[in-house]
C-alpha cells in the first residue's frame, strides 16, 4: 500500500489492512473501504503472472472478467 487503506476479498474472507500475500488462484478482488484515497502497488511473480495472462490477438476484446 502506497496509501489509503484496502479492502481485500480473497475467497469468502474479507480484510482491511495494508499488506497481503495469498494464493490468486483464490478469487479475490479489492476497493476502497472509505472516502481517502487508495493507492495499491501489486506485484507478481512469474508464476502467478503466468497463471492469469495470455496474449490478446488483434482486433479481440480482452475478457476483464478472467
Amino acid at each position: 500500500m502506497i496509501a489509503g487503506r484496502m479492502r481485500l476479498l480473497i475467497g469468502e474472507d474479507e480484510l482491511i489492512g495494508d499488506a497481503v500475500e495469498f494464493d490468486t488462484r483464490v478469487p479475490h478482488g479489492f476497493g476502497n473501504p472509505g472516502p481517502e484515497v487508495l493507492e495499491v502497488l501489486c506485484t507478481f511473480n512469474p508464476d502467478g503472472a503466468r497463471l492469469h495472462s495470455r496474449a490478446v490477438e488483434p482486433g479481440e476484446t480482452p475478457d476483464i472478467a478472467g
